[in-house]
Order: structure tokens, then sequence, then C-alpha cells
């Protein structure tokens, strides 16, 4: 029996561009003036699963106007390991005028030791690095560490929901149609209103419930 190692409709509509993400046009105006920044500020992402935090912070990084050496972070077991890991990439040379990027990806898992050391990361590497936080849980990232980033809330509004819906409807079924699949309009909305804002169990539901045509 083969299998499929075809990519994921999840993956093949993340989010490329700050446009492509399902955020109001405010937070995504926000998100575009600083990408027009030389040097970005510290910032937590905060928000409910899958909203787009991880996808905005990689776009971020990801910028033409600059040099950035940018590294992913997300596992906390080991504390001092984790620390140890954190402050050999910021103390690792790079080239030309390149500087860093610390994404800590759902930092609110990090201990009170951790979040500590991030703190004092934050002031003693200022010229050279910036770090950008993704949580679900913003209360639970101490205040002298939320106190050195700019917050930005990824969640929506009651009154963006409809507006949201429909560009994710339209993004997905010339998505789909483009891929080929066999799906319904009908139901496509309905998984939509169903798990948004929650993006990628939108996508992991299409995926589900809608198929290629056999070659």
């Amino acid at each position: 029996m083969s299998l499929d190692h075809s990519p994921k409709l999840s993956e093949l509509m993340r989010p490329k561009t700050l446009d492509d993400l399902m955020l109001p046009r405010q937070i995504v105006e926000n998100l575009k003036h600083l990408s027009e920044t030389s040097r970005l500020p510290h910032l937590i992402f905060y928000g409910t699963n899958g909203v787009g935090k991880t996808s905005a912070a990689r776009i971020l990084t990801k910028r033409d106007n600059m040099h950035v050496e940018a590294k992913e972070f997300i596992d906390y077991k080991s504390e001092k390991l984790f620390i140890a890991d954190i402050k050999k990439f910021l103390t690792m040379n790079t080239l030309f005028d390149e500087y860093k990027v610390c994404m800590l990806n759902e930092a609110d898992m990090m201990s009170k030791m951790q979040q500590t050391a991030i703190s004092n990361f934050v002031e003693q590497y200022e010229d050279s690095c910036r770090f950008i936080l993704t949580t679900n849980h913003l209360e639970k990232l101490s205040r002298a560490l939320q106190s050195r980033c700019v917050p930005i809330c990824f969640d929506l509004a009651p009154s963006e929901h409809d507006s949201i819906s429909q560009r994710l409807f339209d993004r997905y079924r010339v998505a789909l149609q483009q891929l080929r699949y066999e799906f319904s309009e009908t139901r496509l909305r309905e998984l939509i209103q169903i798990y948004l804002p929650d993006m990628r169990a939108v996508a992991n539901r299409i995926d589900f419930e809608f198929k290629l045509p056999p070659t």
C-alpha cells in the first residue's frame, strides 16, 4: 500500500504574505507598518489557537528590506538547556549587518526561570536581537516580560466574524478549484462557520472531508 506524501492543505494554505492573514484589516495594516521599519520592536502575538500568530512572525522575519537571522524555539522541557541554546544563538557571529530574531512559540509554556532569563536577554542584547513571542495565554507571561514587548492581539471581535468568514471562504474556494478538489460550496461555508477562528482546524477539516479526484 502506497503512502500519500502530498502536503496537507493546512500547509498549502499557510499565509505567505501579511495580506494572506485572515485578520482584521487594522491588525494587518499595523503588521505592515512594522514590516517597513528597519528594526522590529520586541513583540508578543497572543490569541486563540490557529489564528496566524506563528505565520505572522515568520513573515515578518523574511523581509526584503533587511538582513535577519531568525530561529524558532519551542522546546522548554529543560530549563538550563533552553537558556543555554538561546544564549548561544544570541552570541553567535553573523554575516554582514544581520541581526537576530528569536521566535518563541507557545511562550506561555516557559517556566518562571526561563521567562526571567528571556527578560534579561531582551535588555542585554537590545542592540543585536529581537524577540517575537507567540502565546495563547498572555496572562501566563510575567509582567516583566510583557512590559518589554509590544503586545498584539490576534483574536477576532464578534463584529469581524462575518467579513473574515467571507474572505476565508473566497480564498478556499479559489484554492480548492485550482487544486482540483471535489467540494461543496455549501459545506465549505458550514465548516468555516463551525471552526473559525481556528484557521488550522478549518484547513484540517476541509482536507478530511474534501478529496482530490482520482488520477
